[in-house]
């Protein structure tokens, strides 16, 4: 048996639609909206285009050579730890040693 093409296109999108009305049933049933996910997107997309326009801003105002400036260049790997506190009492009696000389 041969089922047209239009006809089955029309059979898949009565069938997506009764899903998406059971699955809103559901979700109506548990007290869950369907829209919170898009909504949090929303408010994250619109704090990031503020945050990105005090930015440009920012940017107009001083120059990309002061942005370029202020790039932080503190790396851990370069992080240099002091543990001989025995050499530092070593050179400190030796500084008071010289100064009452």
């Amino acid at each position: 048996m041969m089922i047209d093409t239009e006809q089955l296109d029309k059979m898949q999108a009565k069938q997506d639609d009764f899903v998406s009305q059971q699955v809103e049933v559901f979700l109506r049933y548990l007290g869950r909206d369907s829209r919170t996910g898009h909504r949090l997107a929303d408010l994250k997309k619109a704090e990031v285009a503020a945050l990105q326009d005090k930015l440009d801003a920012i940017s107009r105002e001083h120059g990309e050579a002061y942005i370029q400036g202020i790039q932080p260049v503190f790396t851990p790997l370069k992080a240099r730890h002091f543990n001989s506190s025995w050499n530092w009492v070593r050179q400190d009696a030796l500084m008071m040693w010289m100064d009452i000389l």
